[in-house]
Formats: structure tokens, sequence, C-alpha cells
């Protein structure tokens, strides 16, 4: 897995916010939070080295963890991160096959959708049980899809009406 370009990502989100007539450069906002963080940690000092010494000892104790701390968001950012570019490439993966299934694509491989209809047929059978007969599903209307070459219409629609809303 190779590392988050850092300079290429700023690149690319200076492009997006220009393309978006936003025109803040990253670059400058990086700088300006870099500001505000130097002022704060300046008037936090200014504050600490106005203490007694043994909470002034304290509180340098605390910066120092409070430090440590952010190092470690930092790095299971970066850490977070890479694992959901992984993710994502797999999910692409999936949302392709579901796209060409959807759309009747003509290169989706036949013992790919064999393969998943076989899968379907023993999850179905993994979740009979004695409550399984007692299920009063409502047959699905597939009068608008048969003979339809050009795969399942009005899926997204269909599966946005019958999704169950929290």
């Amino acid at each position: 897995m190779a590392d988050i370009d850092q300079e290429a990502a700023t690149a690319g989100l200076n492009d997006m916010l220009q393309g978006m007539g936003l025109g803040m450069d990253p670059a400058k906002m990086q700088k300006m939070n870099e500001d505000a963080d130097t002022k704060a940690d300046h008037s936090v000092s200014k504050h600490i080295n106005e203490m007694d010494d043994e909470l002034k000892d304290r509180f340098k104790a605390l910066k120092v963890i409070q430090n440590e701390c952010d190092e470690f968001d930092e790095e299971e950012q970066k850490e977070v991160r890479k694992q959901e570019i992984n993710f994502e490439s797999k999910y692409q993966e999936i949302y392709e096959l579901r796209r060409k299934s959807i759309n009747a694509d003509p290169t989706l491989d036949k013992d790919m959708v064999a393969a998943l209809i076989a899968e379907f047929d023993v999850r179905a059978k993994q979740m009979q049980d004695e409550d399984y007969a007692k299920l009063e599903i409502p047959p699905c209307d597939v009068k608008p899809i048969q003979n339809t070459p050009s795969g399942v219409s009005d899926f997204w629609v269909r599966a946005l009406l019958n999704h169950p809303s929290g």
C-alpha cells in the first residue's frame, strides 16, 4: 500500500477549491491554522508562566501528554485512511458487479452470476428455521422487468422506496 502523498492531496484540493470558485489556497489555510495554533500555544505558555512552580510543572507535563495524544491521533488518521483506501477498491469491484447486473451488461461473466445464485441458495437454506415458514412476504411485482434486455428498470427508485427507513 502506497503512503498517502500529502503534496498531491493538497494540490488536488487546491484545484478543486479553485474550480469551485472558492479561491482559498489550502497552503494558505494550513498556514493560517498553524499561526492560530502557535498563538494559542503562546497564550497557554503565558498563562502557565504566571502560575506557581508546582502548578506550572503539572501543566507542562499535561501539555507534553496532550502533544503525544495529538501525534497518536495523526497516526490513527493515517492508518484509518489507508484502510479506507483499501476497502474503497474492494467496494468498487462489488459496485461494478452490481452495476453490470442491474444493467444486464453483456460483459457480465455468466459463471460469476451462476456462483452468486448458488451462494444465494446456500444462504437462503442457512436462514431457514422454524420461524421462516411463518414469515409473510408480499410477492415481488416483476411485470415491469420481464423481458427487459436493459436490466432492472427503476432499480434505484424501487430500492429506495422499499428500504425500511429508521
